[in-house]
């Protein structure tokens, strides 16, 4: 499976200005507000190209992988949002922040070979429908876990700094950690896709009376 990983960023500002900061700032009640979302994706499946039209990782590209692969594009739609006071060169507030996160297009590519054999076909299929429960599965627990996390650090303090650059200071912190953190948490997943590949090479050849022999015959 490859993750590919665009992102879309909006970021607005709610400070209000032209107040006694110290005592503003005093009264603000620590209400940072965190909240990431993951939205399941259904898979779409692509049956139009020859196996070896299909592009596979090198390194995991294994007898039975040349019939079938999954794609993931996640896209991060981030909107943050400071919420507080400053005056001309001050600035106090708690961020809102509303992490996003799709699949844009969760991808079943599977060899146009395999019309050939039904069996085969929905074998191939149900392998690749496993990697997607995985991925939506995997998915769900990061943002989870990544709100845990993000929710922690950003109710630890208020946040305070120059007031033309706060914003520009939160959204480097999304950019440089919490989304390489979401990277990192994603990535967890990674062993249960290649166990589930090492399972599959194990028995591919015995299933549907050894049709997976025949076919790579034909595709040489």
């Amino acid at each position: 499976m490859r993750i590919l990983l665009p992102i879309a960023l909006t970021l607005a500002s709610g400070i209000c200005s032209g107040v006694d900061l110290d005592s503003a700032c005093g009264s603000l009640a620590p209400t940072a507000e965190v909240r990431v979302s993951f939205l399941p994706a259904a898979a779409q499946i692509d049956d139009t190209k020859r196996a070896r039209e299909i592009k596979f990782d090198g390194d995991k590209a294994g007898a039975f992988r040349q019939l079938g692969v999954t794609r993931a594009t996640l896209v991060r739609d981030v909107d943050v949002r400071l919420e507080g006071f400053a005056d001309d060169r001050h600035a106090c507030a708690w961020p809102k922040v509303t992490l996003k996160l799709s699949v844009r297009p969760l991808l079943v590519e599977l060899a146009r070979e395999l019309e050939a054999n039904e069996c085969m076909r929905v074998h191939v299929l149900e392998h690749e429908m496993q990697h997607v429960a995985i991925y939506n599965a995997s998915a769900l627990r990061a943002a989870l876990q990544l709100e845990q996390e993000m929710r922690a650090h950003f109710s630890a303090r208020q946040l305070d700094g120059a007031a033309d650059t706060l914003l520009e200071t939160v959204q480097a912190q999304i950019r440089e950690r919490w989304l390489s953190r979401l990277d990192a948490l994603l990535a967890e997943a990674d062993r249960e896709h290649d166990a589930l590949d090492a399972a599959e090479e194990r028995q591919a050849y015995k299933v549907c009376d050894g049709a997976l022999s025949r076919m790579l015959k034909g595709l040489e």
